[in-house]
């Protein structure tokens, strides 16, 4: 009995250890996958910035999120991300309803791009703000 009871504690302890591990990771700054034809296939080796979240503080809803941060390098390819909710919800964004895909332009918004949530039909979603557990950012389309 008592081996097992140390063998439930030290997998406890190992568990949480990798869940605090994880819970640490950024995926905002994990870098970014394109494809493409270019040689480099990379347009902002260093990632992107949240700028900001659209939050209500009345309801504590949050309707958006502005990423920043984008290199000029981008330009011409298209800007997209998606949150998940703890309980497996996914929405993607764009910058208005049914639209899924923000142009990046050179050069960026003093303010960032900012990204609608929406459902996979286009309807505009809200999430609760502790809700959110994960935010990633897409960039799709030729670059130079």
């Amino acid at each position: 009995m008592k081996r097992l009871i140390v063998a439930l504690l030290v997998g406890g302890a190992l568990f949480a250890a990798a869940f605090g591990a994880a819970a640490m990771l950024d995926p905002v700054n994990g870098g970014v996958i394109q494809a493409g034809t270019d040689g480099n296939l990379t347009c902002d080796r260093d990632g992107v910035q949240v700028l900001g979240w659209g939050l209500n503080s009345m309801t504590g809803l949050v309707e958006n999120v502005r990423i920043g941060g984008v290199a000029d390098a981008c330009a011409g390819a298209g800007l997209q991300a998606r949150i998940t909710l703890s309980d497996g919800t996914q929405y993607i964004t764009g910058p208005a309803a049914g639209q899924y895909e923000v142009p990046i332009v050179t050069p960026q918004p003093a303010n960032g791009y900012r990204l609608l949530f929406m459902n996979q039909a286009g309807v505009l979603q809200t999430a609760p703000a502790y809700a959110i557990v994960a935010l990633d950012v897409f960039i799709e389309g030729p670059t130079p």
